[in-house]
């Protein structure tokens, strides 16, 4: 019988756990400001706040950056790979599109929100 109350236990804490976590979670994620932070020479060009719509210029126009909301996509590049350009759009934190050729880089970088329960 003891055991039983015991997996009850668990399961009542477990269900309260649980959803609190995830709320916590998409709380943070939800509120947290979203940056693209867009680099030449690892000097910083561009640090622009999501959701936003434009094209940017970067290395005197050797690469354009393309943003439409959340979306972020190399969408010109005259290097010789092209690798930056396949690389497709990023739209979450930690992501990034690099062009070595040119020397290009471009993160996805959200600020930290302590939460104190």
């Amino acid at each position: 019988m003891k055991q039983n109350n015991l997996f009850s236990m668990i399961i009542v804490v477990l269900c309260i756990v649980v959803p609190v976590f995830f709320i916590i979670r998409n709380t943070i994620d939800n509120n947290s400001s979203i940056h693209v932070k867009m680099y030449v020479y690892n000097d910083l060009a561009y640090d622009i706040l999501l959701p936003t719509y434009g094209n940017y210029v970067l290395n005197h126009g050797t690469n354009v950056v393309q943003i439409n909301g959340y979306d972020v996509t190399m969408i010109e590049s005259d290097c010789n790979n092209g690798l930056c350009l396949k690389t497709g759009k990023i739209n979450r934190s930690g992501q990034s599109i690099v062009c070595l050729p040119n020397h290009v880089s471009v993160y996805i970088s959200s600020s930290d929100i302590d939460i104190i329960i």
